[in-house]
């Protein structure tokens, strides 16, 4: 799969740049994630460009950085590291969190059961 067709379905935050091939467009939705992102770049000392974008519709600022293709691997290292950083949990709330896992666990229990139950007590 090219970049292309993964920035269609939103899988990855990074694709070519529309017009200059050399180069690479990160996003982010998060500022922390991007100052962080900016951080990583500056440590390396990675050749970069920092935009913004605000969409009036949606109400969002979308964080933008050009970076170099030949920086592409270090680039997306950082850029998943930044995001990790900042990333929300899954299940914030705990009893939500472990009232699932004991259903799962009940779940599970019942299937093992009745697999012993059917094939070794007939």
């Amino acid at each position: 799969m090219d970049d292309d067709s993964l920035h269609i379905f939103n899988l990855t935050n990074y694709r070519q740049h529309p017009t200059k091939r050399e180069y690479h467009v990160f996003t982010f939705h998060m500022k922390e994630a991007a100052d962080a992102f900016e951080d990583f770049l500056k440590n390396d000392v990675l050749f970069y460009e920092r935009d913004s974008d605000y969409d009036d519709v949606k109400l969002v600022t979308t964080h933008l950085f050009a970076t170099k293709r030949k920086d592409f691997d270090a680039v997306k290292k950082h850029s998943y590291t930044a995001l990790g950083l900042h990333r929300k949990q899954f299940i914030s709330d705990p009893i939500i969190k472990w009232g699932m896992l004991i259903i799962f666990l009940i779940a599970i229990g019942l299937a093992v059961w009745g697999f012993i139950v059917t094939n070794y007590y007939p």
